[in-house]
């Protein structure tokens, strides 16, 4: 038993250093992985194509196709390194902007931050056309080639003489890659007798002109909408004929209503066009008011054409000018 015993030990002691030397070896094997890189990083287009990034140093660049609208946000599928974790998460919706952040934390902890690079693939605008005067109460027109149609990347702006931005209301229906057109707002926000330049922004394109001498148009402010409250009846001559309208401030500190309204009725039996005027009763801010003469031609209304003065002159202005469609509903009787 003894000679078993003496034996028994020195068995024990080489066991435990090669069982001491196996864990070691564990240990080296199975180290934390020190890698943080990305390595793939894919989002899809506006048709559904898979748009690979190019991964330049901490730079994630993403090359938006030519005449696709620009998404707000990108929901990237991203490939890392073995063991790594990546925040924002792959599939994460995120910002599509310039500086867009992501972090790659390696297994052992170390970490590298990645910056989104938003590039759009534009042409260069060519514009043909380009407005060369400010008419409140009309438009501005631009044609040309390769005019971005996506209303988050196009804007058309006044800027005044201290150097203050007013941006206008462009429409989708207005907008188009060869043609974009802007309405003059006459609310205030833009005075006559001032000097505006027009500023063009495509993409990344800025394109400016004038400055220009903004005038208020003599006709052309109808855009108001003025409604003739008899419309669909018959009207006696000699009675009163009225039309509402809300003014705008335009109409409030830039014009009046001192003129007739002219008229043009349709003379069944001839078929002909008659012109005849009614004087001006009454005017407030909502409603004008005038009088049909015994002597009004009878017939049906085709057109109304309301006068009215410019405050700065006295020149005579066309203020509103409404032409209805057949079959023509409101006439004038005896």
């Amino acid at each position: 038993m003894k000679a078993t015993s003496t034996f028994a030990q020195p068995m024990l002691i080489w066991l435990s250093i090669i069982a001491l030397i196996g864990i070691s070896s564990c240990k080296k094997e199975y180290e934390d992985y020190p890698y943080h890189t990305i390595e793939k990083f894919t989002v899809t287009d506006e048709v559904g194509n898979n748009l690979e990034a190019a991964l330049v140093g901490d730079s994630i660049w993403i090359y938006w196709p030519p005449f696709q609208a620009v998404p707000d946000s990108i929901s990237p599928v991203i490939s890392i390194s073995k063991n790594a974790t990546i925040s924002p998460a792959s599939g994460a919706k995120v910002a599509f902007n310039t500086g867009t952040m992501y972090t790659v934390t390696s297994e052992s902890g170390l970490s590298k931050t990645y910056y989104l690079k938003a590039a759009v693939n534009e042409p260069i605008v060519a514009i043909t056309s380009n407005p060369r005067n400010i008419s409140l109460g009309g438009v501005l027109s631009f044609r040309g080639q390769y005019f971005s149609t996506d209303t988050n990347r196009i804007a058309i702006n006044l800027i005044d003489k201290d150097n203050h931005v007013i941006p206008l209301k462009l429409k989708p229906e207005n907008l188009s890659s060869v043609f974009v057109e802007v309405p003059l707002p006459i609310d205030g926000s833009v005075l006559p007798d001032e000097a505006y330049s027009i500023q063009f922004i495509s993409g990344t394109q800025t394109f400016l002109y004038g400055p220009f001498q903004s005038r208020a148009r003599g006709s052309g402010l109808s855009s108001i909408g003025y409604k003739l409250d008899q419309e669909g009846t018959s009207i006696k001559r000699g009675a009163t004929i009225s039309f509402s309208y809300e003014a705008s401030y335009l109409d409030k500190h830039y014009f009046n209503y001192k003129g007739d309204l002219q008229l043009y009725v349709l003379d069944e039996e001839t078929n002909s066009q008659i012109p005849f005027n009614a004087t001006l009763l009454s005017v407030t801010d909502t409603k004008l008011t005038y009088q049909i003469g015994e002597d009004a031609p009878l017939g049906k209304i085709t057109t109304c054409i309301g006068y009215g003065q410019l405050v700065s002159n006295g020149a005579s202005a066309v203020r509103f000018s409404v032409s209805y469609l057949t079959p023509y509903t409101t006439r004038i009787i005896e």
